[in-house]
């Protein structure tokens, strides 16, 4: 018994030393990575940022700091939000409850905020990077081949990613002519 516990405390102190590394500038939060309270995730055009507040909600900011959207978890206890390795996004309490999650599942998940201001999952399974070191960002994932699992509201105007359409070469057309 004794045993689990110290393992329980060391992967807390870990969390919590990983996530007190504020002034990091991330643009996606990757599979089985959290964020603490105050840590912020850039849009790839830093017009927008999403971060664990305070007061335990989870808000999408713009630029001049005011709220764009933000979980209804205000005065929950929310002190870190993770992207499980499951495919879900949580916010969890102190005591390690959850407190509000998007109910997404599976593998290859990633959160981020897009250039509109919309928190979004990610399945990124498809998505090549140009380069192996590529940082990726929401548009960049969405673009080549990723797909949108969720999507909060976003207020400012209803924005539906439309990612171009990736053909196998032009389509070729008849030429028809008018009937008289």
């Amino acid at each position: 018994m004794k045993r689990i516990v110290v393992r329980i405390s060391a992967f807390t102190v870990g969390v919590l030393l990983a996530a007190t590394a504020l002034g990091v500038r991330a643009e996606v939060l990757g599979s089985g990575y959290a964020m603490a309270v105050g840590q912020r995730l850039y849009s790839a055009n830093h017009a927008y940022y999403a971060m664990l507040r305070p007061d335990g909600a989870f808000a999408v900011h713009r630029r001049d700091g005011s709220i764009h959207w933000a979980t209804p978890t205000s005065g929950t206890g929310a002190v870190w939000v993770t992207m499980q390795r499951d495919g879900n996004f949580v916010l969890t309490a102190q005591d390690g409850t959850p407190v509000w999650h998007t109910a997404t599942r599976g593998p290859h998940r990633m959160l981020g905020v897009g250039n509109w201001g919309g928190a979004v999952v990610i399945n990124a399974k498809r998505w090549k990077p140009r380069h192996r070191w590529a940082e990726p960002t929401v548009e960049d994932v969405l673009t080549h081949k990723g797909k949108l699992a969720w999507q909060s509201p976003a207020p400012d105007y209803v924005a539906a990613f439309q990612p171009p359409k990736h053909g196998k070469g032009k389509k070729k057309t008849k030429s028809v002519t008018p009937m008289p």
